[in-house]
């Protein structure tokens, strides 16, 4: 509380990180309205989500190059709970994966794509000339060497 006095005496919004409704109520009192909340904190309970104020903004953190591309999964369900933005955490290290995963998981995270099926150029298909379907099932995960090393 007395960290979240000194932020507003420099004109700064404190975040506030969250992980239980006893948390969102201590800085609810000390004035909070800005949250950071784990994606798996709200996989475990969702109704934490709701235990914050109305008027108030709250980030998802979500860690980087889950198996599976999870991350991503974890972003439309975030986005589904009403999140408007999100903390891709350890996304860039130092390492020369750091820029195309940045733009891979902000490209993913932002597309309306299914991530399902994979929509390819549909008069080929119809014409026959890019195999016999039009949509193909999309089942490549995507491969990053920091999060294979783990």
């Amino acid at each position: 509380a007395e960290l979240a006095q000194e932020a507003k005496q420099l004109s700064l919004t404190p975040v506030w990180e969250v992980q239980n409704k006893h948390e969102v109520d201590k800085a609810c009192e000390a004035g909070g309205n800005v949250f950071l909340v784990s994606a798996e904190t709200i996989k475990e309970d969702e109704s934490l989500v709701r235990e914050l104020p109305k008027k108030s903004v709250w980030v998802a953190k979500i860690a980087s190059m889950q198996p599976k591309n999870m991350e991503i999964d974890h972003s439309r369900t975030m986005k589904e709970l009403g999140c408007k933005a999100m903390l891709v955490s350890e996304a860039c290290v130092g390492d020369e994966e750091d820029l195309a995963y940045a733009r891979w998981v902000v490209a993913e995270m932002s597309s309306k794509a299914s991530s399902e099926f994979k929509i390819t150029g549909m008069t080929g298909h119809v014409n026959g000339h890019y195999g016999t379907g039009t949509f193909e099932k999309s089942n490549s995960d995507t491969m990053w060497k920091r999060g294979s090393s783990e």
